[in-house]
């Protein structure tokens, strides 16, 4: 790969794939041409503003393709050309982006002292629940484990850590007291518990504060960190979910904790880094929250695994006191990544090091995006909806599915390419990009998360007003704020359209009255979809029109079996279409008859996001008995599945759920499908078994003979439903014939 970041303009990306056969088009991902399985073909990738297309030599070229080959020609030649230029980055490589060392700033005296505050919500993380390890056994201990990985470490005199635990009906380690909260030293000396208080709600700001207040009188150093561990839940649920109290610290009470203790200062921030031992921190509103309270920020923009920091960094620290925080927040994520690896977890992981003196120049370019965003849509409403489907297309994280729940966070950098590609933004995004490589000096992250850029941002994927009212409050004024407003109340208020009115003159943008709409789908319900023929192969279309496409964020396909004599319907769940032309509303796909299965078992599959390097798919399945999403990516390069592993689904509130258990032999997976009875109602149900053996794989498999339904779903960008009628099809010895053809 041709790494360009230096531009920090176009990411101008030039990779160069080799296929056996499986061109990352679905339609030949799930048909393999047999002439290029035979022989090994060289496939140019370029990536302009996401502008991702593909050609291979050999096999059937789709419309779609057809369309590409000129842009691919064209754009060829700059390929060439940058190739004899700039050294490839190795392929192997987890590190998106390191700045120079300069960027990182200078160590300190190795003399100063070093104090890192602690705070540990034990939560279910700790208390665990049964089941997980495929043998019954209690899953918790989190905490456990990297309080041991902390002791394996041996601090100098001038290193210390304070230590508080609580939020956990059950800790797993001998001598930690649940239903208290505890105060430890961990030094020269090794750990001694120091103080044991009445249990408090560890999600209160006003336990923080204590905590905070506790170190700084009686634990004072020249440099000091603070690490939240717990479950995190981005910039709306927040961070630290206590078990008992069963609710969580949101980002303004985070802030009002350290207000409480410190005088919070730009120039001179009290602290020198804020980590988050958390699923999905690293955005945007957290940085803002965090800006003159510390110089650095260590977090994930994705869910962690169970295993989350590994306290071995400390020994750089140990090793070398002098360290600042910006080489400490590099040891963090590279320990991070390497334990993630070596537990064959890496594959969706991200972990980022934010230089928070930068986050003003970040929050005045997003603000603009947001402006220039709005201009967009309050001078065509039509626009919604290509705002809705580029974020769709964007990286976004915590799931944002109706299967395991809403996050409802997207990549910053990721959601401002897609945006940019479609036509929505013109003036800002350089500015944007420059910035916000100044904030993200160091990040890892695994094969999946392509789209990863170091920070995340809100963007309502579900529709939930009440959740977005809650997003209004945390940003006050802001850009955002009022274009997601105008998106979910199809109206704006007096106050909002003058705050937008004066982003134009402070930005020169022309920013017109929104006037009120209403996404109505009314003609939706009167969509056909029918059998037709493209380039001599027949095909399922849904032919909509350009007008009733504005209104929509996004079409699937799905695949449906009749489920017996009783009118019942089993769903397979969705993929995605061959040729989707929104300009004419056009959309269509030619089935293969097959579908993916795991050692030979049909799974159902729900799209949890997909991008120009990946799909990822949730499959809900029962597995040892225990309700579990596996977590499933297809990859473009390589044309394969790939297992990343499961996530338990019990927690009734959907917190986020930080464990990812991989797949060992032995295990029992029952894939789970949509079953619809006659009466419309619908229950998953299981079907079939697999024990999971070293050989376990997911494939597309043949369908067994039989009668099948296609069926489009259109989703507005509300998050309304609307599906079309059936397409009958007839498989008979892997050949699919369409009822009537």
């Amino acid at each position: 790969m041709i790494n360009l970041d230096a531009t920090h303009l176009y990411w101008l990306k030039v990779e160069h794939w080799v296929s056996r056969g499986d061109c990352p088009y679905r339609s030949t991902r799930r048909e393999k041409n047999e002439d290029m399985e035979k022989t090994i073909l060289p496939i140019i990738t370029i990536e302009f503003n996401y502008i991702h297309t593909q050609f291979s030599q050999g096999g059937r070229l789709t419309m779609m393709q057809k369309r590409h080959i000129a842009l691919i020609l064209a754009l060829a030649v700059c390929a060439a050309l940058l190739l004899t230029a700039c050294a490839a980055r190795p392929a192997s490589s987890n590190v998106y982006r390191s700045a120079p060392d300069s960027k990182f700033g200078e160590n300190y005296n190795p003399n100063d002292t070093w104090a890192i505050y602690w705070y540990i919500c034990g939560s279910a993380l700790e208390t665990g629940h049964p089941g997980t390890d495929g043998d019954g056994n209690v899953s918790g201990g989190k905490a456990s484990e990297d309080l041991g990985e902390l002791m394996q470490v041996s601090l100098p005199k001038n290193v210390t850590v304070v230590i508080e635990t609580g939020g956990t009906k059950i800790w797993q380690t001998p001598g930690i007291a649940a239903g208290v909260n505890s105060r430890y030293v961990y030094d020269s000396d090794g750990l001694k518990l120091v103080e044991t208080l009445p249990q408090s709600d560890m999600s209160d700001s006003a336990t923080v504060e204590s905590f905070l207040r506790f170190c700084n009188d009686n634990y004072p150093a020249d440099h000091r960190g603070v690490i939240f561990w717990d479950h995190g839940g981005g910039s709306i649920k927040g961070v630290i979910f206590d078990e008992y109290s069963g609710r969580s610290m949101k980002l303004p009470e985070l802030r009002k904790a350290f207000e409480a203790v410190c005088t919070p200062s730009e120039d001179d921030p009290p602290y020198e880094f804020v980590g988050f031992d958390a699923c999905l921190m690293a955005t945007i509103d957290v940085a803002e929250k965090l800006n003159g309270v510390a110089r650095w920020m260590i977090a994930s923009e994705e869910f962690e695994p169970g295993c989350g920091w590994n306290y071995r960094f400390m020994q750089n620290l140990a090793d070398s006191p002098g360290l600042n925080g910006g080489h400490l927040g590099k040891a963090v994520c590279d320990a991070f990544y390497s334990d993630c690896v070596a537990r064959n977890v890496a594959a969706d992981v991200t972990m980022s090091l934010i230089n928070l003196t930068h986050v003003g120049g970040l929050l005045e370019a997003y603000a603009k995006v947001g402006t220039e965003l709005f201009s967009k849509v309050s001078a065509d409403q039509s626009n919604l909806g290509l705002l809705e489907r580029s974020a769709m297309k964007a990286e976004n994280y915590g799931g944002n599915n109706g299967w395991d729940g809403y996050m409802n966070m997207v990549d910053l950098g990721d959601f401002t390419v897609k945006t940019e590609a479609s036509g929505l933004l013109e003036k800002y995004p350089p500015e944007l990009y420059s910035a916000l490589n100044d904030c993200v000096i160091y990040q890892v992250k695994g094969s999946l998360m392509g789209g990863a850029n170091g920070l995340s941002c809100y963007y309502n994927y579900n529709g939930d007003r009440s959740e977005f009212d809650r997003f209004a409050v945390l940003k006050g004024d802001n850009p955002f704020r009022w274009l997601y407003h105008y998106r979910l109340y199809q109206q704006m208020p007096e106050a909002g359209m003058a705050y937008m009115k004066s982003m134009e003159t402070k930005y020169g943008l022309q920013v017109l009255d929104a006037p009120p709409f209403e996404i109505s789908g009314a003609g939706l319900s009167r969509s056909h979809a029918r059998v037709t023929s493209e380039d001599g192969t027949l095909v399922a279309e849904l032919n909509i029109g350009h007008n009733d496409a504005e209104e929509l964020a996004d079409v699937h396909m799905n695949l449906i079996c009749p489920d017996g004599d009783d009118g019942a319907l089993t769903t397979f769940g969705t993929d995605y279409l061959i040729h989707d032309d929104w300009a004419n509303g056009v959309f269509y796909d030619a089935f293969p008859a097959k579908w993916a299965a795991i050692d030979g078992v049909f799974i159902y599959l729900e799209i949890k996001e997909s991008s120009g390097y990946n799909i990822i798919y949730d499959v809900p399945v029962l597995l040892n008995s225990e309700r579990y999403t596996l977590i499933v990516g297809y990859l473009f390069e390589t044309g394969e599945y790939e297992i990343e592993g499961a996530r338990h689904l019990s927690d009734e509130d959907r917190l986020p759920p930080k464990e990812l258990r991989k797949i060992v032999p032995g295990d029992v997976i029952e894939p789970l499908f949509h079953r619809i009875d006659a009466g419309g109602t619908g229950a998953w149900d299981p079907a079939g078994r697999v024990t999971v053996t070293e050989a376990t794989c997911i494939e597309d498999t043949i369908l067994p003979d039989g009668t099948y339904y296609l069926t489009f779903t259109m989703t507005d960008i509300l998050e309304r439903d609307q599906a079309t009628n059936v397409i009958e099809v007839n498989i008979d010895g892997g050949e699919m014939r369409y009822a009537g053809y």
